[in-house]
């Protein structure tokens, strides 16, 4: 990396965008180049809202079978806005047209060519053929199916973890698979990397997700640092360290995005905290014996951030820890046969800051009660709803800025 002398330029928003996105009103906005780094601090900001318009809902509490849903685990969407939709409860993998409307379902639950089994890993559509890919994973391979619903290959994956944002598809359709490079340790984070597969499903090689100087390396539990990462479709690597809002993009070319905003820490309320407490007594009791690492006490305060998203044109979404708010209690059920967890009222808001590609901060988007974001295009969103009584929805969202 170059080591030139930094240069310090305090910007006008038009100067720091220089793209189509517009940004936030700001107060203080800095802009900091030392080499191939370029930090953007935003202090002071006051960013505008995004709202989330529902303009698709796919799902019935009661009707026909096709339309009802169980357990949404991925949502992929094609270039005509079309839906994939993989429901774990039937199983089976259904394709909706763009106003909703059952169209087929991709082959069907075993092992032989284009099946699957319960549980699905990330699905996304390519960009160069139309064509879907599937992370089967209790058949350990990636389906790929033709654009009709036809089986096309499989690809093996020599990986049995199961987490969140497991898969991600590059814009030059190379496939990114989550990984564990050894065996998980007591009170250590978990060595995850990614299996980089080219657009025929060979390995390319395997990516560590880079080092922090302030990475944490105690134990993971309610509401510690962390580090945070995720691999952008347009490639590089970003990540931070939960302690402060603070995130770097590593970019494909070389380059490195950072973006700092100035937010202070919500608190752990007091109410919230003997939930947690609570919560913790009970995965103790009933699941201590499987845990890898012990359970810290709950902190007086959270940390900026619980995660990081970035969509298909490099929009980079980051979920903020807020402050919880007291609500109806409700009382979950635990497995058959085991305890069932204590009752929980305490719940966050989710809230989303988005940033364009370039670093300028969008502003400020709060997602719907019960909502979780899988599908990021621009100005169009899709994600995976419960309703009342813990039926699945399928929404697309237009997002609108005020």
């Amino acid at each position: 990396m170059k080591s030139n002398a930094s240069k310090l330029v305090a910007v006008t928003l038009a100067t720091l965008v220089g793209c189509a996105e517009e940004p936030s009103s700001s107060s203080s906005i800095e802009r900091v180049v030392v080499g191939d780094t370029t930090t953007v601090r935003f202090l002071g900001v006051a960013p505008r809202e995004g709202t989330l318009v529902e303009e698709t809902r796919i799902g019935v509490l009661e009707g026909p079978p096709e339309y009802q849903f169980g357990r949404v685990s991925d949502i992929a969407v094609d270039e005509d806005e079309g839906i994939y939709v993989f429901d774990g409860l039937a199983p089976a993998l259904r394709y909706y047209n763009a106003a909703g409307e059952y169209v087929r379902t991709l082959g069907s639950e075993g092992e032989g060519p284009g099946e699957y089994q319960d549980a699905s890993l990330g699905m996304a559509v390519r960009r160069t053929d139309g064509r879907l890919v599937m992370r089967d994973p209790r058949n350990m391979r990636l389906n790929v199916y033709n654009p009709d619903g036809s089986t096309s290959e499989s690809w093996r994956v020599e990986s049995g973890l199961f987490t969140s944002g497991a898969t991600t598809l590059g814009s030059d359709d190379h496939v990114y698979l989550k990984t564990l490079t050894g065996r998980p340790e007591p009170n250590k984070p978990w060595p995850i990397a990614l299996l980089h597969m080219d657009d025929r499903g060979q390995l390319v090689d395997t990516l560590l997700p880079p080092s922090l100087p302030n990475e944490p390396d105690g134990p993971v539990g309610t509401f510690t640092v962390s580090k945070v990462w995720a691999m952008s479709p347009l490639g590089g690597f970003v990540v931070g360290v939960n302690d402060r809002y603070m995130l770097t993009h590593y970019r494909s070319d070389g380059t490195v995005l950072r973006i700092e905003r100035d937010v202070p820490l919500p608190s752990v309320l007091t109410g919230e905290r003997r939930e947690l407490e609570d919560m913790n007594a009970w995965r103790l009791r009933t699941q201590g014996q499987f845990m890898t690492s012990e359970l810290p006490p709950v902190p007086d305060t959270k940390p900026a951030y619980r995660s990081i998203m970035v969509g298909e044109q490099g929009r980079i979404w980051v979920r903020r820890y807020v402050e919880a708010e007291q609500g109806e209690s409700i009382q979950r059920q635990g497995p058959p046969g085991m305890e069932p967890p204590p009752p929980t009222s305490w719940r966050e808001a989710t809230v989303m800051d988005v940033f364009g590609s370039s670093g300028e901060f969008l502003g400020e988007v709060r997602v719907p009660p019960r909502t979780e974001l899988s599908v990021l295009r621009h100005d169009r969103v899709w994600g995976i709803q419960r309703g009342e009584f813990d039926e699945a929805y399928v929404v697309g969202f237009r997002l609108e800025w005020h």
